[in-house]
């Protein structure tokens, strides 16, 4: 399950660190969007980063969950 679906969630080997982001694909290359974007700003990537950065798509991540802060009462 390598091929990008925009939007979807991929585990990325990027030049040896394992890196776990959401992809969607541009024009020119990719975006990979963090779940908490506030910290983690939009990284876009043009074709030749892509191969000099040496990125490969491990696979898509399905099943995933994340904690809610303490007293988060949001049941959305």
């Amino acid at each position: 399950m390598t091929r990008i679906v925009d939007g979807e969630m991929y585990a990325i080997d990027h030049n040896g660190l394992l890196r776990i982001k959401f992809v969607e694909k541009t024009p020119s290359g990719i975006t990979l969007k963090s779940f908490n974007s506030k910290e983690y700003p939009d990284e876009d990537y043009d074709f030749d980063k892509i191969i000099s950065q040496r990125f490969v798509i491990l696979g898509r991540i399905f099943w995933w969950s994340y904690i809610r802060p303490l007293g988060s009462r949001s049941m959305a």
